[in-house]
C-alpha cells in the first residue's frame, strides 16, 4: 500500500536510508511503477560486502540526488578543515541545467556522454590483450592473512593441495580441505570428498560449513591446475570441465541455494592458460573457468573471484613459502584486473591496449578496395556454422572478392541443392529455409561454388566425414572460419549442465576436434569467432563467456604449434545478422535486446574489421565500437536487476490459451494458489493465468523466475530456491510444495512456539 501511494507522485526521487539497494530494486519493480514517470532511486549506504569508502558512497548519493533535481543544503555540510570553492569551466557551481534537452520519451541515459563517441570511426575499434607487471599485494599490505576468514582449499583433480593445507595450519588459519571423489564423504581427518559433477554434494559441503564459519570464506580453487599426461592428440575430454568450470558453477549454485550471504572470495588457481612471456607451455582446456570468474560476482554480489595462473614448473605440492604468501595476499584487497599471472619472480595483470589496424589498400583493385592478402582466387574455404547470419555474410564477401569454392557446415539437415529453386516457389517452404536458399543462390551468382554439409562441429565422426568429403572433392582446404556457436542466456542458479554443455560444445569441443583433424592440412589461416563477452563477462552469460574465453586462450596455443596462422576475433553484436538479431525477445527483458542492438555494428563494418584483422599478424583482435575502458568500467558496476527487467505492461493483458480448460479446473482451489496466481500475473503482466499452465509455455525465463521466487520468500517467509521453483513450474505444483513446506514448519514448532504464534495472529 505504501508503494502504491508513493507511485502516485510524478517523477519521484527515492532515497534508500539503509545499506545496499534491495528496497530500491523492489520499489522499481512494483506494478504501479509505470504511473511514476521518470523516477530515480538513490542508495546512501554501502552494503557490508562492498569494497568502497562510506564517504565515497554517501557523496555519490548526494551527487545523484542533486542531478535528479533535489535541493541540497550545502551550508549544512560539516566545515572541518580548510575549504575553497572551485568554479567549473565556463559557469559557476549553481543549480542550473546546461544540457541539451532530450526529446520527449527519451531516458536520462541520453544525457550521458556516449562512450561510442570516444571510439568514433572504425580505426579506433581494435584492441589486443597485454600484460602489465604489478606489485604483489603482499608488497603493499604487510598483514594480509585475514585471520577471521575460513579458508577452504579445493584440491586439483589429482588430489594435490594437502601441502597447502598444512602450510595454512602452520599459519594458524582456520582451513578445510576438499578433494574430488565418487560421492560426498566427511572424513575422520575433517577433510571432505565430493563428486565434482554433483550439485547435491556441494550443497552438503556448504551445509557442513555453516556451523563453523562466522566471518567470511576464502576459497582456494585448484581444480584448473593440470599436470603432464600421456595423451598425444589434442582432443576434447568433457569430464575435465567438472574440475574447473562445472565445479565453480555448482559452488555458486550451492551458495545461492543455501542463501549464503557472508562475503566469499574465490581464488581460481590455474596453470598453462595464459601466454604472458611467449615462452610458456600452453594448454587452454581449463580457460573456461574465466567465464564464471567474471560472471559469478555479477550474479552473487557477496562473492568476488579472481584467477591466478601459476608458472608451469611449479607443482602444487611443492609451492615455496613465498608463493603461498603471494597467493594468500591476493585475497587481501580488490583487484584492478581479476586475471593475474605469476611468471618467474614477477606478478602480471591482464590489460587491454588499443591498436591501429590500417586499411590495406591494394593498387589495381576496383576503387583500390581493401582486400585480404591471405585469400587465394578460387581457394577452398570451410565455414562452420556457415548458414547462420554472420557465416553467410562472410561467404558472400568471399564470393565477391575471390570467387572461391565454399563449404558451409550446419548441424541440422538442409534441402539438397538440386531442390533449392523448386522450394523457392513452393508455398509451404518455411520462411527461414527460403531466406537461406536465397542467400546461397546470391552467393553462387557472385561466382562462388557452394556446398552445404550437415555436421555438428563437436561430433568428431561427423566432422571427419565432412573434411574427408572436402579433401576428396577439392583436394585441399586453404582456410577455415570457425563461426559455429550458440547463446543460451540464463542465471547461474537456473543453469543446468545440459544447457551449459550445449553452449560449450561447438566452441570448446568443436575447436579441439577441428584443430586435431586439420593437423596435416596446409592452411593459410584458421579464424576463430569469439565474442566480446569473454572480456566483459556479462550477467546471465556464464557459459557463453566461458566458451569464448577458451577460444581466446586457444589461439595462443595454436600459434605456438607453428602449423598455420590462427586468429581469434572477439566480436560485438551485429545489427543486421547473427545471433543477436535472431534472438527471440523474452518477456520482461525486451529493453535489453534493443539496447544491445543500439551498440551493435553494421555488417559492412564487421567485414571491414575482418579484413584489417586478418591482414595483420596478430593472434587476437577485440573489436569494440564502444570504448573498451568504459565497457570494462561498466562491467564492474554492481548489477541492478531493474536494468534488465522491463516495467510491467500498462494494464494487464489477456492472451489466448490453446487447449485452456473451461470446466473450472484452471481456477485456484485454495488461498495459496490464489496468492501465487496474483504473483504470476503481476510478473507476467497477464490478467489471468491458469494453475496448470507451465512457466516456460508462458515465455518464462530465469529473470522472471527470480522475481517470483523473491515474492514467494517475502510473502511466506520461507527458504525457497530457483531450483525448487523450476522443479514445480506450474501454480498448482508450486502451491503443493509451499503448502507442504508451511505444514512441515508448523509441525516442527513446540507447543510454546505454537501458542506464541497464535497469540500474535
Amino acid at each position: 500500500d505504501a508503494l502504491h501511494e508513493l507511485w502516485q507522485f510524478k517523477n519521484p526521487v527515492l532515497l534508500e536510508a539503509g545499506p545496499g539497494r534491495t528496497l530500491s530494486v523492489l520499489a522499481m519493480q512494483h506494478p504501479d511503477r509505470r504511473d511514476g514517470g521518470d523516477a530515480a532511486a538513490v542508495s546512501s549506504i554501502r552494503h557490508h560486502y562492498e569494497n568502497q569508502s562510506d564517504v565515497e558512497v554517501f557523496c555519490h548519493g548526494i551527487g545523484r540526488l542533486w542531478l535528479s533535481g533535489a535541493e541540497i543544503k550545502w551550508d549544512t555540510v560539516p566545515h572541518g578543515g580548510r575549504r575553497r570553492r572551485v568554479p567549473l569551466p565556463t559557469y559557476p557551481f549553481e543549480r542550473h541545467y546546461y544540457w541539451i534537452e532530450a526529446k520527449s520519451g527519451s531516458s536520462k541515459k541520453s544525457q550521458e556522454p556516449d562512450p561510442r563517441a570516444e571510439n568514433s570511426g572504425l580505426d579506433n575499434w581494435f584492441y589486443v590483450p597485454t600484460w602489465q607487471r604489478t606489485p604483489f599485494p603482499s608488497e603493499i599490505h604487510r598483514e594480509s592473512r585475514q585471520q577471521d576468514a575460513f579458508w577452504l582449499i579445493v584440491a586439483d583433480r589429482y588430489g594435490g593441495g594437502r601441502c597447502l593445507k598444512a602450510k595454512f595450519d602452520e599459519l594458524r588459519l582456520a582451513a578445510g580441505f576438499v578433494c574430488f571423489g565418487e560421492q560426498f564423504v566427511h572424513r575422520l581427518d575433517d577433510s571432505f570428498e565430493l563428486n565434482p559433477g554433483s550439485l547435491d554434494d556441494y550443497l552438503k559441503l556448504f551445509r557442513e560449513l555453516e556451523g563453523r564459519v562466522e566471518g567470511s570464506i576464502n576459497i582456494v580453487h585448484l581444480g584448473s591446475v593440470k599436470r603432464d599426461d600421456k595423451k598425444t592428440a589434442y582432443s576434447p575430454c568433457p569430464v575435465n570441465q567438472n574440475f574447473g568450470f562445472y565445479s565453480l558453477l555448482q559452488i555458486a549454485q550451492a551458495i545461492g541455494e543455501r542463501n549464503v550471504s557472508i562475503p566469499i572470495k574465490i581464488g581460481i588457481i590455474s596453470n598453462r592458460i595464459h601466454e604472458v612471456t611467449g615462452e610458456e607451455r600452453l594448454d587452454p582446456e581449463m580457460a573456461t573457468v574465466l567465464g564464471p570468474c567474471g560472471v559469478i560476482p555479477k550474479e552473487f554480489p557477496n562473492v568476488q573471484c579472481f584467477n591466478v595462473d601459476l608458472p608451469d614448473n611449479l607443482a602444487i605440492e611443492n609451492l615455496p613459502d613465498e608463493m603461498v604468501a603471494a597467493i594468500l595476499s591476493e585475497f587481501a584487497g580488490p583487484h584492478q584486473s581479476p586475471v593475474v599471472a605469476y611468471r618467474g619472480r614477477y606478478r602480471w595483470e591482464r590489460r587491454y591496449e588499443q591498436v591501429k589496424l590500417p586499411k590495406a589498400v591494394l593498387p589495381g583493385t576496383p576503387n583500390e578496395q581493401t582486400e585480404i592478402t591471405r585469400l587465394r582466387c578460387g581457394g577452398v574455404y570451410l565455414i562452420t556454422g556457415g548458414t547462420g547470419g554472420i557465416g553467410l555474410a562472410m561467404a558472400k564477401y568471399l564470393a565477391r572478392v575471390c570467387q572461391p569454392r565454399l563449404v558451409l557446415t550446419k548441424k541440422t539437415p538442409f534441402p539438397d541443392k538440386s531442390t533449392w529453386r523448386e522450394l523457392l516457389t513452393a508455398g509451404d517452404t518455411p520462411a527461414r529455409i527460403v531466406k537461406t536458399i536465397q542467400a546461397l543462390l546470391e552467393i553462387e551468382k557472385l561466382g562462388a561454388q557452394v556446398e552445404i554439409l550437415v555436421a555438428e562441429s563437436s561430433d568428431r565422426e561427423q566432422m571427419q566425414k565432412a573434411l574427408d568429403g572436402v579433401f576428396g572433392k577439392f583436394g585441399t582446404i586453404n582456410g577455415v572460419i570457425h563461426a559455429a556457436g550458440i547463446v543460451r542466456a540464463g542465471l547461474i542458479q537456473a543453469k543446468t549442465k545440459e544447457t551449459a554443455e550445449s553452449v560449450l560444445a561447438p566452441k570448446v569441443y568443436g575447436t579441439m576436434i577441428l584443430f586435431d583433424l586439420l593437423k596435416k592440412a596446409n592452411l593459410d589461416f584458421l579464424i576463430l569467432f569469439s565474442s566480446i563477452t569473454s572480456v566483459s563477462t556479462p550477467y546471465a552469460e556464464c557459459d557463453y563467456s566461458a566458451a569464448n574465453s577458451f577460444l581466446d586462450a586457444f589461439t595462443y596455443f595454436a600459434n605456438a604449434q607453428k602449423r598455420f596462422h590462427t586468429l581469434t576475433i572477439n566480436w560485438p553484436g551485429w545489427k543486421e545478422v547473427g545471433q543477436l538479431t535472431e534472438l527471440e525477445t523474452l518477456p520482461g527483458v525486451e529493453a535489453w535486446k534493443q539496447a544491445a542492438l543500439e551498440k551493435a555494428i553494421a555488417t559492412e563494418d564487421g567485414l571491414e574489421a575482418l579484413k584489417r584483422a586478418l591482414n595483420s599478424d596478430l593472434k587476437q583482435v577485440i573489436v569494440s565500437p564502444e570504448s573498451l575502458d568504459h565497457l570494462l568500467e561498466q562491467s564492474r558496476v554492481p548489477f541492478d536487476p531493474a536494468m534488465y527487467l522491463s516495467r510491467i505492461q500498462d494494464g494487464r493483458r489477456t492472451l489466448p490459451r490453446q487447449g485452456s480448460q473451461k470446466d473450472g479446473s484452471e481456477q485456484p482451489s485454495n488461498e495459496v494458489e490464489a496468492a501465487l496466481g496474483e504473483i504470476w500475473s503481476s510478473v507476467f503482466g497477464l490478467e489471468r493465468i491458469g494453475i496448470h499452465e507451465h512457466f516456460s509455455h508462458l515465455g518464462g525465463h530465469s529473470l522472471l523466475a527470480m522475481q517470483i521466487v523473491s515474492k514467494i520468500r517475502s510473502l511466506y517467509q520461507i527458504g525457497f530456491t530457483l531450483r525448487e521453483f523450476f522443479e514445480a513450474p506450474t501454480i498448482a505444483q508450486l502451491g503443493s510444495v509451499i503448502e507442504a513446506r508451511i505444514l512441515a514448519e508448523i509441525e516442527s514448532l513446540t507447543d510454546d512456539q505454537a501458542r506464541q504464534l497464535v497469540s500474535h495472529q
